[in-house]
């Protein structure tokens, strides 16, 4: 014992400090990796109906990358699965901030901005729908949930 401490006066600190950094970058994952670790354990979770361990792993991900719009879409879910809407429109929504492009995501939320009557939104909503997939059934639907609200029979022909 007392000869590793010699010798490790003798390195001196300058000399072990680059083999502890070394050795501690190569010991760590990068954060994408802890990120899709936490999120595939979440996913494998949640197909088991292991919700509350799931949500747990997509909280771990979003720590890690709070603008990971995949957790962020499945919390969304999962919140709407218990009924907490407010949760899932927020959930929703943080991911279109995301990832404009997301599909599900817009047309969930295009969903509960009809449903609230928040038509003006709504519009908007369906209209960047639209734009990502024009002959998808969900985008004609979204059309005709809108123009029954807005009570223009007109518009869904």
């Amino acid at each position: 014992m007392a000869l590793g401490l010699v010798l490790f006066s003798r390195m001196g600190r300058r000399s072990f400090a680059p083999i502890a950094l070394v050795l501690l970058i190569a010991a760590c994952d990068s954060v994408e990796d802890r990120v899709a670790a936490h999120y595939e354990r979440a996913e494998a979770l949640y197909a088991e109906g292991s919700t509350q361990k799931a949500v747990l792993e997509y909280r771990n991900a979003l720590q890690l990358d709070s603008e990971h719009a995949p957790s962020h879409m499945r919390m969304g879910e999962v919140a709407e699965e218990k009924g907490d809407l407010q949760a899932a429109f927020r959930r929703y929504k943080r991911v279109t901030e995301i990832d404009r492009e997301n599909y599900e995501a817009r047309v969930k939320l295009t969903r509960f901005f009809t449903i609230a009557d928040e038509l003006t939104e709504a519009e908007e909503s369906f209209e960047i729908a639209k734009a990502l997939r024009p002959d998808d059934i969900g985008t004609y639907i979204l059309r005709a949930a809108i123009s029954l609200r807005q009570d223009d029979l007109e518009t869904m022909r």
